[in-house]
Order: structure tokens, then C-alpha cells, then sequence
């Protein structure tokens, strides 16, 4: 499968995880999360939003709710990897704002493939810090595809880290890719690479 339409799909996953089912009790992660996504959910949901020349405002709007339940900076850490300690402190400012404007602009922010599906939360498995919220996603032909919410606590609130669906994570992806780049090229051509990418 393509790996943008997996990552995207992850974004859907999360967008509809709000529709969760189970005989298991919600730990207080899951709340937690359930909490963010409804009022991200209530833009999407708004008829006042739902035209096309609203889009723009939609989007926006379904941003500045959701991004609250990810730590941008943790997943631009984690996907830069062993990277991320060879870079000075404003290469990695700038990192992490490009990268979260790339997740906005290619994945986060698609709110017209926002879709509705049905998640069955398992199991959640949390120390003191870090937490694993596995769930299956029903799809509308019945299939189930296991979905890994990673999430970590900062400051007492708990917020998305990574998402590993079928055994695909987000960050391994995005770190195999910024492996390959730096491998070849340095990290201000990496940076050149994003600007280009968020400014088309």
C-alpha cells in the first residue's frame, strides 16, 4: 500500500476515534484523548463549516482543536532520530515548525476526507509516563485493522507521540525517509526540502 494513503489513513483513524465500543472499562488516556477530538469533531460536524467556501475556515478552525492532543515535537524528535542531537537548537525550532505545517498541510488538516468509522478499544497498557491505547478499526466492509494509539504525559495531560497501524508506525516511516535524505545531503538541504514542500 502507499505510504501516503496509509499515513492518511491514520488521521482518519483518529479523527473517528471518539465512536469507541468495548466491554473494557475507558482508562482515564482514552479519556483523555476522547475529550480533544469531540471539540475537533463539533467543527467538522457544523453545518455552518460544511460549504466549500468555508473550507478554508473549517480546516483552520478543526487545526486549532486537534493539534492540542499531538506533541509535535516529540514525533519531529523521534522521526529525525539520532539526528536530532547533531542539530543546534534553532535547526531544530525550525524543524519542528516545518514539520507540523507539513502534517497540517498533508494529512491533519484534510478535512473533507474526514469519515466516520466505528473503533473498538482493547486494551490500554500505561506506566507511569508513557501509555499504548490499542484499538481495532471496523471498516464498512466489516474488516478489522489494529490501530496503536502511542501517547506520552507532559505536564499531566497525555498527547499523541505516534500511531502504528497494522504494524506501520507514522514515525518509523517518516524516519526511514529523513535517513535516506541525510544520508545523502545535509540537514539545511533537508530543511530547503520542507520549505519547498509547505510553500507549494
Amino acid at each position: 500500500m502507499n505510504y501516503r494513503i496509509i499515513i492518511f489513513r491514520i488521521f482518519i483513524l483518529i479523527f473517528s476515534l471518539i465512536i469507541i465500543t468495548g466491554n473494557i472499562k475507558a482508562e482515564e488516556t482514552e479519556k483523555t484523548l476522547i475529550a480533544g477530538l469531540e471539540q475537533g469533531l463539533k467543527v467538522l460536524n457544523d453545518p455552518a463549516f460544511r460549504s466549500r467556501r468555508k473550507r478554508e475556515e473549517r480546516e483552520q478552525r478543526f487545526w486549532d482543536e486537534i493539534s492540542n492532543i499531538f506533541d509535535f515535537k516529540e514525533m519531529s524528535k523521534q522521526s529525525l532520530g539520532v539526528y536530532w542531537k547533531n542539530v543546534d537548537l534553532d535547526e531544530k525550532t525550525e524543524f519542528v515548525e516545518l514539520f507540523t505545517s507539513v502534517l497540517k498541510d498533508g494529512y491533519i488538516g484534510k478535512t473533507d476526507s474526514y469519515s466516520c468509522k466505528k473503533i473498538v478499544y482493547l486494551n490500554e497498557i500505561k506506566g507511569s509516563n508513557r501509555a499504548k491505547v490499542q484499538t481495532n478499526f471496523i471498516t464498512k466492509s466489516s474488516k478489522e485493522i489494529a490501530v496503536n494509539f502511542l501517547l506520552h504525559n507532559i505536564a499531566d495531560k497525555w498527547v499523541i507521540y505516534d500511531v502504528v497501524i497494522d504494524g506501520v508506525s507514522f514515525i518509523s516511516n517518516y524516519s526511514a525517509q529523513f535517513k535516506s535524505i541525510l544520508s545523502k545531503s545535509s540537514f539545511s538541504d533537508l530543511l530547503k526540502m520542507m520549505q519547498k514542500k509547505v510553500s507549494t
